[in-house]
């Protein structure tokens, strides 16, 4: 794009909010002391607005749930790296890009235009001296609002589409394309629209031609292989979402965002094939064991599915969620004695969740443990008395009794 032009007047865009310490801004860094070190440096500096994350799946899920101005994220982050989080900020139409700095070591000429490529405005470099981090936030706030950066222009077809305004969000991305005909980023975006309007065929021609300009778009081939999903070319879509995998191996939210594609539209099998794939590049992390557990559990292949949810359970003991997968598994796997091991071990953790108490009860039913069943779900209707699940199971065990 020419450096005179005016993004901002150009498409309506309304100037920036001005620099404020009083900006939302959010850290990501796995490890614990150097995240607490810059949420102390932040505190001194005045910054009033500060959240914090361990890792890039939990900064997705928390970004995406309250948006930041700044973000400063680590490179070597865990599940999902710095670089591949800042590309699901700027491509998600579902997240809000920030203004984006990168924590790192001294970076060489390629890796600094690699993470410009990704969506980093600035830079701060190890070790972080507490009078460079102000200074930074501002480059990076300054960088990421300049009328001649396409960023902004991106961030407001995105808001666009995710208001349901599709017809100005595709023009949005048709004037981007003609402003920069070597990018391929206007045509995915042509694409996720025309994918909204169902218009098949014309998204997956745009999405050739965003993929003929950059071969390496992971996003292009996820948004190929969810279209060709839709339309029951199993074979193709998965060829596309193992594309945009091995293109982005270590980024746990890629196997994440293609094994609900696959699940959504019952292609267990193909769900499989990611997170073996993910096994395979050495990916070892508790959500990938967790999800093949749960994929052999759909298809009742149960010695499977227990081995791996142990293995998640294993790698994230603190998780309830697992521990409660893998409690359901044992119950239907019709092993009572280890469920309800499981469960108890939950409760201790976790003594008020509903959601195992009443899965502990339904075991007992099984069990033919009536008295203890009833127990617990009147416990339940204590924290909740509309919990219609939990009357219905009442009801039943009162059939039991009279029938016994």
């Amino acid at each position: 794009m020419s450096d005179d032009r005016n993004l901002f007047e150009m498409f309506g865009i309304p100037p920036p909010h001005p620099f404020s310490l009083n900006m939302p801004l959010h850290v990501t860094e796995s490890h614990n002391e150097l995240r607490l070190i810059f949420i102390h440096h932040l505190a001194k500096v005045g910054f009033t607005k500060v959240t914090s994350t361990r890792d890039g799946m939990e900064a997705l899920a928390s970004l995406r749930e309250a948006p930041c101005e700044i973000a400063i994220m680590a490179r070597d982050l865990e599940k999902v790296g710095g670089l591949d989080l800042a590309r699901e900020l700027a491509e998600s139409t579902g997240l809000h890009r920030p203004a984006n700095i990168l924590v790192t070591t001294p970076p060489g000429r390629s890796e600094i235009m690699h993470a410009l490529e990704a969506g980093i405005d600035d830079f701060l470099i190890k070790p972080v001296v507490q009078g460079d981090i102000l200074l930074k936030i501002k480059s990076a706030h300054k960088a990421f609002n300049n009328p001649k950066n396409p960023e902004r222009v991106y961030e407001l077809a995105k808001t666009l589409l995710r208001s349901r305004d599709i017809d100005k969000a595709y023009a949005v991305y048709e004037k981007l394309g003609r402003l920069n005909d070597k990018a391929a980023r206007p045509h995915v975006g042509k694409a996720k629209v025309l994918n909204e309007r169902n218009q098949d065929e014309s998204a997956l021609q745009e999405l050739a031609l965003g993929i003929q300009k950059n071969p390496n778009y992971v996003h292009a081939y996820e948004l190929r292989g969810h279209i060709y999903l839709k339309q029951g070319q199993k074979d193709k879509a998965l060829g596309d979402l193992t594309k945009a995998i091995t293109i982005s191996p270590l980024n746990v939210a890629r196997y994440d965002s293609c094994c609900k594609l696959m699940l959504d539209l019952g292609n267990i099998d193909g769900c499989i094939s990611i997170l073996e794939l993910a096994v395979k590049q050495g990916v070892d992390d508790p959500f990938v064991s967790e999800r093949l557990g749960h994929c052999y559990f759909l298809k009742k292949e149960y010695s499977a599915a227990l081995r791996y949810l142990r293995e998640a359970v294993r790698q994230d003991p603190e998780n309830v969620s697992y521990m409660n997968s893998l409690a359901i598994c044992y119950r239907d796997d019709k092993d009572f004695d280890k469920a309800i091991d499981t469960y108890n071990r939950i409760i201790k953790k976790d003594p008020s969740n509903q959601q195992v108490l009443f899965n502990k009860a339904l075991t007992l039913k099984h069990m033919k443990k009536i008295d203890e069943a009833e127990k617990l779900l009147h416990r339940v209707l204590e924290m909740d008395p509309a919990n219609t699940k939990a009357k219905e199971q009442l009801a039943q065990l009162a059939d039991l009794k009279k029938a016994g």
